[in-house]
C-alpha cells in the first residue's frame, strides 16, 4: 500500500471513529471532553492502523494484527468514557458499519482496494470499462 493511501485510510477512519462516538455519546447531558475523544481515537484508530499495518508486514496471523485492534476498539472506549448499553450498542454498530462503508467508497470511486484487502469491491471504472 503507498504511504499516502495509508494515510489517507488513517484519517477517513480515524474521521468515522469520532463521529461514531461522538454520535453514541451525544445524548449524554455532560459531552465528554474533545480532547478525551482525540485521544482515544488515535489510539484505537492510528495505532491500531499502524500496528496491523506493521503486524502484516511481519507476517503475523491476521487473528493477531486485526484481533488486537479490533478488540481495543470495542474495549477501551467503552471503559474509557463508562459507557450504558445503549451507548456501546449505538458505539458498536457504528463502529462496525463504518469500515465496510470506508471500503466501499474508497474502492468504488477511487479504485483504491486495500482497505480491507480480503473482500474485493470493483471500481465503478473497472465496471464501466468492463467489456458485457
Amino acid at each position: 500500500m503507498p504511504p499516502f493511501h495509508f494515510i489517507v485510510f488513517n484519517f477517513a477512519s480515524l474521521l468515522a471513529f469520532m463521529l461514531a462516538l461522538s454520535w453514541a455519546l451525544r445524548s449524554r447531558a455532560t459531552k465528554p471532553p474533545r480532547l478525551k475523544v482525540i485521544w482515544v481515537a488515535l489510539i484505537v484508530v492510528v495505532v491500531g492502523m499502524v500496528f496491523a499495518k506493521l503486524g502484516a508486514n511481519a507476517g503475523l496471523s491476521p487473528a493477531i494484527y486485526y484481533g488486537i485492534p479490533v478488540i481495543t476498539a470495542l474495549a477501551l472506549p467503552p471503559f474509557v468514557f463508562n459507557m450504558k448499553k445503549w451507548e456501546m450498542l449505538k458505539y458498536v454498530t457504528l463502529t462496525f458499519i463504518s469500515s465496510p462503508i470506508i471500503h466501499i467508497i474508497f474502492s468504488a470511486i477511487i479504485g483504491w482496494h486495500e482497505y480491507l484487502p480480503f473482500w474485493y469491491v470493483p471500481s465503478i471504472s473497472e465496471l464501466i470499462n468492463t467489456e458485457i
